[in-house]
């Protein structure tokens, strides 16, 4: 987590592979969520990226139940201004020749 939180500190990118059920996806958005909180003019924007739709409507219910916490904890909502979802579906060709 420490990484992390030196990568958001350095305005860089990250990329976190770790096994399933190791709690990846809570750890982050925690994380995501507090420093956004802590510094909002320095973190605009999370992109989460996944291979299927179940997978991401998983990780919006992970945060859905996070920010509920937040509000009950703080008494303060935190802000999240936006939330949009996207699905590219690539196409597969076959070359017939």
């Amino acid at each position: 987590m420490m990484e992390l939180k030196r990568t958001l500190d350095a305005k860089g990118h990250c990329l976190l592979e770790m096994p399933s059920g190791t709690g990846k996806t809570i750890s982050l958005l925690s994380l995501i969520v507090a420093y956004i909180m802590a510094k909002p003019l320095e973190l605009s924007k999370l992109i989460y990226c996944s291979r299927t739709i179940p997978e991401l409507e998983k990780v919006l219910e992970e945060l859905k139940v996070l920010l509920e916490y937040y509000e009950k904890e703080t008494g303060n909502k935190p802000k999240t201004t936006r939330l949009r979802t996207q699905l590219k579906k690539k196409s597969l060709y076959s070359s017939r020749g």
